[in-house]
């Protein structure tokens, strides 16, 4: 993700990656966000800080009619700050929202088009396996899946057992090194 200093000091860049991208992110509404929690930041801060000098004039006033008057002042500055921070906490939550929609940037040396048709090969490194059968994706394989299950129910009845426990375990890892092999051995004999 990018941060928002790079996207508010790179906007034409982030905006030119976005379209080589070929796709859409709210710029425009992130530094839009972005000023408005700036701004949000301030006032919060300069009542906050309002607040901290009446508090110490408060303890150090001797009128009591005079200290009622400034912490009636103080609970709507409270209020005020308690508006304010809801307000910003919007803010924050929607402009993280709109940061994740940004894509990161461009290497220079990414070909421009559409999709990855435009790629080029750069290096290849080994042969490409030719199988003599249709190799299927590994959550498919029946073998490694029961396997699993196995090592999940093992592993359940295992835990609260503590002398044995890492015997069993030791010879559930074996089992299972030995079934990946096996699966290895029939691939590579067909």
């Amino acid at each position: 993700m990018l941060s928002l200093q790079y996207i508010r000091e790179n906007v034409d860049r982030v905006k030119r990656d976005v379209l080589l991208r070929n796709t859409t992110a709210p710029i425009d509404r992130i530094l839009q966000l972005d000023e408005e929690r700036r701004e949000l930041l301030q006032k919060v801060e300069a009542l906050r800080a309002k607040r901290n000098v009446v508090s110490k004039a408060i303890g150090a006033s001797k009128d009591t009619s005079d200290r009622e008057v400034r912490i009636a002042e103080m609970r709507l500055v409270g209020d005020e700050i308690d508006r304010l921070d809801a307000r910003l906490k919007k803010v924050e939550a929607e402009l993280q929202q709109k940061l994740y929609e940004v894509p990161n940037i461009l290497d220079p040396n990414v070909p421009k088009g559409p999709d990855e048709t435009s790629n080029r090969v750069v290096e290849v490194v080994g042969e490409h396996p030719v199988f003599a059968f249709h190799p299927r994706p590994h959550w498919e394989v029946d073998g490694l899946e029961n396997c699993l299950r196995c090592v999940r129910r093992e592993l359940g009845e295992v835990q609260g057992e503590r002398p044995w426990s890492w015997v069993k375990i030791l010879l559930l890892v074996v089992a299972i090194l030995m079934v990946i092999a096996g699966i290895g051995l029939i691939a590579n004999s067909r």
